[in-house]
């Protein structure tokens, strides 16, 4: 009889979770929905599904953007997190190759490797968990001025749930805000955005 319960019990977890997954997921789908209808964007659906997540693409403001979710699995667990992924693209791209995180990198950038660690003395740098570049040099003269207080903003923007980073490539760049927040209100979904367009515009250099 003891099995039967514990048996109940088990289920009745699994099933109050899969509940609270999917009101998340109709949410985050319909906030997503709303956001990428207010500017245009192009939505790509995994499956046919109505409560399969969606994958947002397009430009705001001659911007490249892109809004996604991503499950990933840690080793050793069963469950797994759901991280929402914001790229907000710079059209000014930096002259070296980097990856700069206020956390570890993530699984799915495990094995990206650059052979120098950014180093600087400024106090307006907030010294990331991750700087790997190729070129340390021609990355910090290019992180002055008004670049750097916008990395630092940028970074001090994170809160624990958060994981904000900068890539480059050589090709093109992004800013990536990776968080577990679903962000399942648009309204919150648009500030979000609204501040990393904010940084965006500051990494490339345009005028206030």
């Amino acid at each position: 009889m003891w099995w039967f319960l514990l048996w109940l019990i088990f289920a009745g977890v699994v099933l109050t979770f899969m509940g609270w997954s999917l009101n998340i997921l109709l949410a985050q789908r319909k906030a997503w929905m709303a956001f990428a209808d207010k500017y245009k964007l192009a939505v790509d659906k995994e499956g046919q599904g109505w409560i399969t997540p969606v994958f947002l693409r397009g430009a705001i403001q001659n911007r490249d953007i892109n809004i996604y979710s991503q499950n990933e699995s840690e080793e050793g667990r069963r469950l797994s997190d759901v991280y929402t992924h914001i790229e907000v693209f710079l059209n000014t791209i930096p002259p070296a190759k980097c990856i700069l995180a206020k956390r570890a990198l993530p699984r799915f950038l495990a094995d990206v490797s650059l052979p120098q660690k950014l180093e600087m003395s400024s106090s307006e740098w907030p010294k990331p968990s991750v700087a790997m570049t190729d070129d340390p040099i021609i990355l910090a003269n290019w992180l002055t001025g008004q670049r750097l207080i916008a990395f630092k903003g940028f970074m001090d923007m994170a809160g624990r749930d958060d994981e904000p980073m900068l890539i480059a490539d050589g090709e093109q760049a992004f800013l990536l805000w990776r968080t577990r927040n679903p962000l399942r209100d648009p309204r919150e979904l648009n500030a979000v955005v609204q501040k990393l367009f904010g940084f965006a515009k500051e990494f490339d250099g345009t005028p206030k």
